[in-house]
């Protein structure tokens, strides 16, 4: 097994060191997905690519009220400020395989890895709460795609290609922390150890079409009939 993957892994090489026969490539999702845009590097049958989405937001609330001062025995006006913040990262790494090339359409399998990288803050009155940045911390999820798609070429650079196939997510969350049990028996409360272990799946089907750039030699975008 180890000598396959080392064999695959130069025939991979040495065909990315081919200049003449290699493209740089932009392809565009249009939609609100994930992987919507990537960057690519054609080579032979092979396209191998890597993207990034971002998705930030925040929410800002700020509560106003009026409360009786027993200092100051005297009614006064109040407000409390609490803002969230959220930003997810999805760095997309795949490889397209073109498996037929026929005249200006072409036909490829598509296979990619998206890895969630979430953050988030949490603001009392202009202090950080540090728990809900550590909470965050604790999910892990991890998506892709497996699908199949064609490719037509107006142009030696330019194509238009739709896909469809099947998405996986994968999720999961753990914790552990110290809870507080009383027991009648003694009449106090014990300290015991706790633990949250829960995770999930889902694979929906999805379909999209894509806008692809290529930059370079054309030569590697002129079809050969196959039959």
């Amino acid at each position: 097994m180890k000598k396959q993957v080392l064999r695959l892994c130069m025939v991979i090489a040495m065909s990315l060191g081919s200049n003449a026969h290699a493209q740089f490539t932009f392809s565009v999702s249009p939609g609100v997905k994930y992987n919507g845009a990537n960057f690519g590097y054609k080579t032979g049958i092979f396209l191998p690519y890597a993207g990034i989405d971002y998705y930030g937001g925040s929410t800002k609330v700020t509560w106003t009220y009026t409360q009786f001062n027993n200092t100051t025995m005297q009614m006064e006006q109040l407000s409390d400020k609490y803002e969230f913040k959220g930003k997810v990262f999805l760095p997309t790494i795949g490889c397209r395989i073109y498996f037929l090339n026929k005249t200006n359409l072409k036909a490829f399998a598509n296979v990619n890895t998206t890895k969630p990288i979430i953050t988030a803050k949490f603001i009392d009155n202009g202090v950080e709460d540090p728990e809900i940045s550590e909470y965050v911390k604790k999910f892990s999820v991890i998506g892709g795609d497996v699908g199949f798609g064609a490719e037509y070429s107006f142009a030696p650079q330019f194509s238009v290609s739709g896909e469809f196939g099947l998405r996986w997510i994968t999720a999961s969350f753990k914790d552990s922390y110290d809870q507080d049990v009383y027991n009648p028996n003694t009449g106090e409360y014990e300290t015991h150890p706790s633990s949250v272990d829960a995770s999930g799946f889902w694979s929906p089907t999805y379909s999209k079409i894509a806008l692809n750039f290529y930059f370079g030699n054309p030569k590697v975008n002129k079809p050969t009939d196959k039959e």
